[in-house]
């Protein structure tokens, strides 16, 4: 799952309230730190982890090392920090993080079979604000007045 700009940037918000609660250090990522990401990431969905200074990895590395090995996303790497985020299956709806939608996921703007769909729907939608307008009977008689004049 490839997260919008609008959703990590709920994400990071949402990440500004949470201590950090793995730490890389000179170990690296081992068998035991994946775990306990992947535990904390079922548990909470967006947890937040740093790098210490006597590891050989960044925290661009880590981040990235770790998101794959736990199957997550990569929300933000700032400095030593990062955070990640996962969605839940086994938490109840409502403690689940609620993503916001993207645009492109609501009505007009699915993908269409073949372009003759996209251009009805769109002639469709066209057709309606030009009809619902009330200037639409001024511009029209502007326009004849043009077309007289040349």
């Amino acid at each position: 799952m490839d997260l919008t700009s609008k959703q990590r940037a709920q994400l990071r918000g949402l990440a500004n309230g949470i201590d950090t609660i793995l730490h890389v250090g000179k170990d690296g990522l081992g068998d035991n730190l994946i775990k306990q990401a992947d535990d904390a990431l079922e548990a909470r969905e967006l947890i937040k982890g740093k790098v210490l200074e006597n590891s050989m990895l960044t925290a661009r590395e880590a981040a990235e090392d770790l998101a794959k090995a736990t199957r997550s996303e990569v929300v933000q790497v700032i400095g030593t920090k990062f955070v990640l985020y996962r969605q839940s299956h086994n938490k109840d709806k409502k403690d689940r993080i609620v993503l916001v939608k993207d645009k492109r996921q609501n009505g007009f703007f699915l993908k269409a079979e073949n372009d003759f769909t996209v251009r009805s729907v769109y002639k469709s939608i066209h057709a309606d604000r030009t009809q619902k307008s009330p200037h639409s009977g001024i511009l029209e008689e502007q326009s004849r007045k043009e077309e007289c004049s040349q």
